[in-house]
């Protein structure tokens, strides 16, 4: 504590009667949030160093607005289980949603954390999407979220984008009362067809493995494995097919890269895996242990090699 500026002019306990420092023990007693979770917060967001955190509870200090800002944070914190559930889609469209920022994600983004995003901003999206709306039946022009991404063959993410963005203005709610969140919106299928008509460019399935080198269920797997936006179009015998956004492959693989590819050049593939372990790095997504099919945020792996110079 010898280093904080502490004295009369600070009201740090005394004199004015305002705080300006919080310990984790007086945070966690006034703001209501646990002090593990509370140090994981600071950590993240750099208040606190990596040094601080074998301290007792009472020996780290930080300014109090940014202790009241990673409790406000804490009590305002909703998971992708429970926004999936709210907004009555599917966990892998809220990721897919996720990943193109429309969700505030406020904290969660360290290794160990689990990523944590805005209740307000959330009921603020939701109010926006579908208070006040006219309640009708489905048929004719209009479908409902389930029907209409097929009908449009885009993914649901794609729509509920477009609806945020104002792109989609006629919307209704149904009057079926067990449908839940944007679920129950009614949509114009002649906007959705016309605002989707120009498709992105993508890989269909069988090109992404052949890109990639990866056959059978591992192609599979890693298509399906949520890193990756898809839409689906439909063939001209009628069948439906799924396709990877060729912009969302190329920025998964500027972040990322294969184990075959790091370690070209430098090490053998086992020997940079076991020292890849031994370093707390792990990969993002593997498949039997095939250097091809394991994969690491470059960043990560970038901060490795810088460690052993």
């Amino acid at each position: 504590m010898n280093h904080l500026p502490i004295g009369p002019e600070d009201n740090f306990l005394g004199g004015g009667g305002l705080r300006r420092w919080h310990s984790i023990h007086t945070a966690t007693g006034s703001l209501g949030i646990d002090g593990r979770t509370l140090r994981k917060i600071l950590l993240e967001r750099g208040a606190i160093a990596e040094e601080d955190l074998d301290k007792p509870d009472n020996k780290i200090l930080c300014r109090v607005e940014e202790v009241e800002a990673a409790a406000g944070a804490y009590h305002d914190a909703i998971d992708i289980q429970a926004i999936a559930k709210r907004m009555g889609l599917t966990e892998s469209t809220v990721r897919s949603i996720r990943r193109t920022g429309l969700l505030e994600q406020i904290y969660g983004t360290k290794r160990g954390m689990k990523l944590q995003f805005s209740r307000t901003a959330l009921d603020a999206l939701m109010t926006r999407l579908t208070e006040g709306l006219e309640e009708r039946e489905p048929g004719g022009d209009l479908v409902d979220l389930k029907h209409a991404w097929q009908k449009a063959t885009v993914t649901i993410a794609d729509i509920v984008i477009a609806l945020a963005q104002g792109k989609l203005p006629t919307r209704y709610l149904s009057r079926n009362k067990k449908l839940v969140g944007l679920a129950r919106l009614l949509l114009n299928i002649n906007e959705l067809q016309a605002e989707f008509k120009q498709r992105v460019d993508g890989l269909k399935r069988h090109e992404f493995q052949e890109k990639l080198g990866l056959y059978d269920s591992t192609g599979t797997d890693f298509f399906d494995s949520g890193f990756f936006e898809t839409f689906r179009l439909k063939s001209r015998n009628g069948l439906d097919y799924d396709v990877v956004k060729q912009e969302s492959f190329d920025a998964f693989f500027k972040e990322h890269a294969s184990l075959a590819e790091l370690s070209k050049g430098w090490m053998k593939h086992n020997v940079l895996k076991r020292a890849l372990d031994a370093a707390g790095v792990s990969p993002v997504w593997t498949s039997r242990g095939r250097r091809i099919a394991t994969f690491y945020r470059r960043e990560d792996v970038e901060k490795f090699k810088a460690s052993l110079s």
